[in-house]
């Protein structure tokens, strides 16, 4: 049942993206074209011991699709920041095609655009030149909407994580995971809302008084539970206003339940000492610690084998997973921690000014091979690799083979499958949850692709593409810094009880707050919302 129902909503995902019949395998009007395409080398290629994209069975795949010959560049690990600033202070001498987060570009896309390092893709979609990507534009609003800058340009060939809200795994990378033994003899159920979380943390520090209830990374305790409170720590859209959780009086009632919990020692007393992805793992897998809130990949696959290899649990299954917490147990939260289906954390494709400006053959071609990631044969490349070899039509289902879930050279399926396929990563191409669905191994992920679906939050989330007009970017900047420096000062001061949280203490902190410019910064965002949606 749960394979139909995935079925089903890729169907319908898919019945979207391919609202245009795919380029004939044999029209390969650009073959022998080569481009240079400037791209970060995923992490994962490098643990598959890849050097160059051009070494993977997915370029193979594309070439022979398209007849296109591509030259990767890829910057030196860890200095794609610095080597992207490098490349695009000359943009004469730009790569042909460019993979980054265009919207973290100084001054937004449009600055991009108006500093000749890219160009506006207009003219290339009015034309017809990208119909596959344009039928994505024509079918989904939202996201037509985020893909172009305050200006109306669309700038990008996007990274897109799927075309829906709804039901979509693709939009979730992390969620909570705990002993779902200890829970069993406890006689509890895994909780949902906030006063369930308080009753199963309290019974765990009574029971193992040695054990950490929770723990996770100090950015994430501060997002994680506000949802509880139907509280959200950012500025998000209701009912088409801009509004900033930070100073409601909803983020009062968490900030006292934080420090009613960190007084009782339900949640790590050092959390604010871990500010990477990776810190607090060992404690949790060393059995020391109740639950957690990790990533659904990196963090399962660094606690759940030391776990199993020191006997702590007898099965993978003895760990299990929720729903982000709610204010109204079965219902969905209004707010979590969840990906846009494009954002900042995702890189997407743009076509430099140089070689639009030489034209011919080879800018087509970039256009070609960009629009041809949108086709049928692109997203099933891109997706799932080569059938036959990465995966198999299982009645109507793409299904990994062992090539990818357990390979013979003992990759990983995430190394394994960068070999072949590029749509778990980045790039221009729409996710597939059916990738999801087989990608994860351990029972609470499987789980957690289903329960972290259950939120609201993209009725309320404010679009990536929104961007601050330029004549007030510095200003809306230094407030942001004021306000984030103030909040996370006096959040940890009260959570952890070296100052009292009383309502005078709040009152203060909200004037103070207004005093740095909170209310002009929400109006700055909500000009910026309206542009966008007027767009």
């Amino acid at each position: 049942m749960k394979k139909l129902v995935s079925l089903c909503l890729a169907l319908a995902m898919l019945a979207t993206i391919f609202a245009l019949p795919a380029f004939a395998a044999e029209d390969k009007p650009y073959a022998g074209v080569k481009l240079t395409y400037w791209v970060k080398l995923h992490e994962n290629l490098d643990a598959a011991k890849v050097t160059n994209m051009a070494q993977t069975r997915w370029y193979e795949a594309v070439k022979e699709a398209t007849g296109i010959e591509i030259e990767f560049i890829h910057p030196a690990a860890g200095q794609d920041g610095t080597e992207f600033n490098l490349l695009t202070a000359v943009p004469d001498e730009m790569p042909d095609i460019v993979e980054y987060s265009w919207t973290a570009y100084p001054g937004g896309a449009s600055a991009a655009i108006d500093d000749e390092v890219i160009i506006s893709l207009n003219d290339v979609i009015a034309s017809g030149k990208a119909p596959h990507l344009k039928a994505i534009l024509d079918n989904e609003v939202a996201i037509d909407k985020a893909v172009k800058t305050a200006d109306g340009d669309y700038y990008v060939f996007p990274f897109l994580r799927g075309t829906t809200f709804e039901n979509n795994n693709c939009l979730f990378t992390s969620g909570f995971y705990m002993r779902g033994d200890i829970l069993k003899k406890l006689g509890l159920e895994v909780p949902e809302t906030i006063d369930e979380w308080d009753t199963v943390l309290r019974a765990v520090k009574a029971a193992y008084p040695d054990m950490i209830p929770f723990i996770t990374r100090t950015e994430w305790m501060n997002q994680i539970f506000t949802p509880g409170y139907d509280n959200f720590w950012d500025y998000y859209v209701e009912d088409g206003v801009v509004k900033n959780g930070l100073v409601e009086d909803s983020h009062f009632e968490y900030l006292k339940k934080m420090a009613s919990w960190y007084a009782d020692g339900l949640i790590d007393p050092d959390y604010l000492t871990h500010t990477k992805a990776g810190d607090g793992r060992g404690i949790m897998a060393a059995g020391n610690a109740f639950a957690t809130y990790d990533a659904c990949g990196g963090g399962a696959s660094n606690i759940f084998p030391y776990l199993l290899e020191a006997g702590l649990i007898s099965d993978e299954s003895d760990m299990v997973t929720t729903v982000p917490v709610t204010s109204v147990k079965g219902q969905n939260a209004k707010f979590s921690k969840m990906n846009g289906l494009y954002d900042a954390s995702g890189s997407s494709a743009a076509i430099s000014k140089r070689l639009a400006d030489e034209g011919g053959k080879k800018f087509e071609a970039a256009v070609y091979l960009l629009d041809w990631m949108y086709s049928e044969e692109g997203h099933m490349i891109n997706c799932f690799g080569i059938e036959g070899e990465s995966y198999n039509m299982v009645d109507g289902y793409p299904t990994f083979t062992d090539v990818v879930l357990h390979n013979a050279d003992g990759l990983n399926v995430a190394a394994a499958l960068s070999l072949y396929a590029r749509g778990h990563q980045n790039g221009p191409v729409v996710q597939d949850t059916r990738v999801n669905d087989q990608y994860y191994s351990y029972s609470a992920q499987v789980a957690g692709m289903h329960l972290w679906t259950k939120t609201d939050f993209g009725k309320y989330m404010y679009p990536a593409g929104a961007a601050i007009a330029t004549e007030n970017a510095d200003d809306f900047a230094t407030i942001t810094a004021n306000i984030k420096t103030y909040k996370d000062e006096h959040e940890a001061k009260w959570i952890t009880g070296q100052e009292e949280l009383t309502e005078e203490a709040w009152n203060a902190y909200v004037a103070q707050m207004e005093a740095f410019g909170l209310s002009r910064a929400i109006q700055y965002k909500q000009a910026a919302y309206d542009a966008f949606m007027a767009n």
